[in-house]
């Protein structure tokens, strides 16, 4: 028997112009989530009134404020997604999504990625292809889309994924959906995204912090910046090449990351 009960968390900073959009995106799901939670992750504009106007209209939306600190970084972003798991883990759900504050999409996405779900047991995280504007104002494939990385924006996980793999770790300048990625695959799972599924991502990163702070943080994330887990994660070229091997610091030679899919690469020497 299939199984479609799903939870989705935004974790929302400064999106009142976008918000909207991803609100009702959701709310006009054929098949909707069962609790949504959104916290506005410290946020300066009208985000949380907005959030506090759809909390009393729409009984699955659930509105929390996290008051974050700007020297977490990003890790702030992952702080508020665990205070919306804690707050969810007491409900009967299957898969979970996170959802950032600025995308929309149609609206059958979630039925079509929890079908993907149900058609293949081993999948762990699944998500969509994301469409920015570009300089003629037209919605084109993200450069760097592919189908075996799915963006942070729309990460969905099958729920026993999410908890057997950690689910996301704090990382302070980003990085974590990748990890996210890697520590699935690591206990098993597989990592797929679809091309035919779009989400229109109408806030990017270089637009919220300009173009030079973001290549800024890119660069400055690397495999040093990784918390330090119990295990290291050596990806050669072919996913089935994938090994769990105990942290031996000494042992291991650190490289760039891969253009395309940004992941961290080891090997033994």
């Amino acid at each position: 028997m299939e199984r479609n009960r799903y939870v989705l968390i935004t974790s929302a900073k400064n999106e009142g112009k976008y918000i909207r959009n991803t609100l009702n995106s959701v709310l006009s799901q054929d098949m909707v989530p069962i609790k949504w939670v959104v916290v506005s992750d410290g946020s300066s504009d009208d985000t949380d009134n907005i959030l506090k106007e759809y909390e009393l209209k729409h009984n699955i939306i659930k509105y929390i404020r996290n008051e974050s600190s700007m020297e977490l970084g990003f890790s702030s972003k992952v702080l508020s997604i665990k205070i919306a798991y804690e707050y969810l883990k007491k409900y009967d759900f299957e898969f979970i999504g996170i959802l950032d504050g600025d995308v929309s999409f149609d609206k059958k996405y979630y039925e079509k990625i929890i079908n993907k779900f149900n058609d293949n047991p081993k999948l762990g995280i699944s998500g969509g292809y994301i469409y920015e504007e570009d300089s003629d104002a037209i919605y084109t494939s993200r450069k760097t889309n592919r189908e075996r990385c799915v963006a942070g924006a729309v990460q969905m996980f099958r729920r026993e994924c999410f908890e057997r793999s950690g689910g996301l770790y704090p990382i302070r300048y980003g990085g974590e959906d990748t990890l996210a990625e890697i520590m699935a695959r690591v206990y098993g799972w597989e990592v797929r995204a679809f091309p035919e599924f779009q989400v229109f991502h109408h806030n990017p990163g270089y637009m919220k912090r300009g173009i030079w702070r973001e290549r800024f943080r890119l660069g400055k994330r690397t495999p040093a910046t990784l918390p330090k887990l119990n295990v290291l994660v050596r990806l050669d070229m072919k996913p089935s090449s994938l090994v769990k091997t105990k942290l031996e610091k000494s042992s291991y030679r650190q490289f760039p990351l891969r253009k395309g899919c940004l992941r961290p690469l080891f090997y033994q020497q």
